[in-house]
């Protein structure tokens, strides 16, 4: 056996070196073909190797399973070594996995030519139309079509008129996939992910993160080095599997949101207004509109214009309303989860988005996908 295990080794090197740096990148469609015959849409989904963005394709490939999608997820930070041995490695694992549909996260394209593109806009509108765009608006060009988070979806819409072509799009949020109420045994204050502490007003957030650290009741969790200001209640890193996140949520009670000014100047909302409702947590959240016009009372506000001190007795007020009003404190969790069941459901965006493909297809009826998803 022992003997057996260089020799496979080798010839798995060889064979992946043959197969991923040859200069034909795709097999042709009939090729293709012939490694499968399904009766569904596979979805492969592509980003950049971020911990938001591969949490969202884990998402995405558990939500597929219940409307018979297969997903995969690929990520696009390989490397340098292996990119130089295998300067086709994209495109040959998109002709293994042959995909009809390619969900960009980040605006990379693998350009499989078997496939439709579709480009996920989550952040607002000026990180894509001003001179100092992360996505300029011309590499928009290069996908089928569009799923669109920000609001002021015009500009788009004027971009491509502008440069004559079509623009089908859907609206998409980075959410989460249905999840049945299950109220928190106790509440505790949950945050993660984004250290406000590092933006522009960064020495308020900092600040008011200390203070909560001295409370009883906060967790924090994310990247250690991130957290050195709150060493009382730093509780660790959450893998990224598209349920350990919701989990710890609802094992702690209640989630705290801030949204950067990024997000209030495109007035698109952060992932965790839907992970905090989708995991059956109380909020409590800054006023942004997009959480004001969808959820209304069913969250509890800050004002995140305020000062650290009284941003801090804000929320200390809110936690110990929340522990002396138990039942009026799950109404509130309860109505939360309702509105992202009915309006905000990663299964009712794929389907929408499944329409969408399909319908990119009645130009050409000769090119109209058999596949089904029911």
């Amino acid at each position: 056996m022992f003997r057996i295990l260089p020799v496979l080794i080798i010839f798995i090197c060889i064979g992946g070196f043959i197969y991923f740096s040859n200069k034909r990148p795709y097999l042709s469609l009939e090729e293709s073909d012939l490694f499968l015959s399904r009766p569904n849409f596979r979805v492969l989904i592509t980003h950049k190797g971020g911990i938001g963005e591969h949490e969202m394709a884990e998402r995405i490939k558990i939500a597929g399973k219940s409307l018979n999608l297969e997903c995969a997820n690929f990520p696009f930070h390989q490397s340098s070594i292996i990119k130089r041995i295998f300067p086709h490695y994209r495109e040959r694992f998109a002709t293994l996995f042959h995909p009809d549909l390619v969900i960009s996260l980040q605006g990379d394209k693998i350009f499989y030519p078997h496939a439709k593109h579709y480009v996920a806009l989550t952040h607002g509108s000026n990180y894509y139309f001003t001179a100092n765009s992360i996505l300029p608006a011309h590499h928009l060009t290069d996908f089928d079509a569009y799923l669109i988070c920000f609001p002021d979806q015009e500009k788009l819409f004027s971009y491509c008129n502008f440069v004559e072509k079509e623009s089908p799009h859907i609206t998409w949020y980075t959410t989460c996939g249905k999840t049945d109420f299950s109220p928190p045994s106790h509440f505790q204050l949950f945050y993660c992910g984004f250290n406000m502490a590092t933006t522009h007003e960064g020495t308020k957030f900092k600040h008011l993160f200390s203070r909560l650290d001295k409370t009883h009741y906060f967790n924090v969790y994310g990247k250690k080095e991130e957290w050195r200001h709150t060493p009382n209640c730093y509780r660790g890193f959450i893998k990224s599997d598209g349920l350990s996140l919701l989990k710890t949520m609802n094992n702690t009670g209640v989630t705290l949101i801030f949204h950067d000014a990024d997000h209030f100047l495109g007035r698109t909302p952060t992932a965790r207004i839907f992970e905090a409702a989708a995991a059956s947590t109380v909020i409590i959240s800054d006023r942004h509109p997009f959480i004001e016009k969808n959820f209304g009372d069913a969250v509890l506000y800050i004002d995140h214009e305020k000062s650290a001190e009284e941003l801090f007795q804000q929320i200390d007020r809110h936690m110990k309303w929340i522990k002396n009003n138990p039942e009026e404190s799950l109404l509130l969790a309860k109505k939360a989860h309702a509105i992202f069941i009915e309006k905000f459901t990663l299964e009712a965006q794929l389907e929408n988005l499944i329409n969408l493909h399909k319908s990119l297809f009645t130009a050409n009826p000769k090119e109209k996908p058999e596949a089904v998803i029911y």
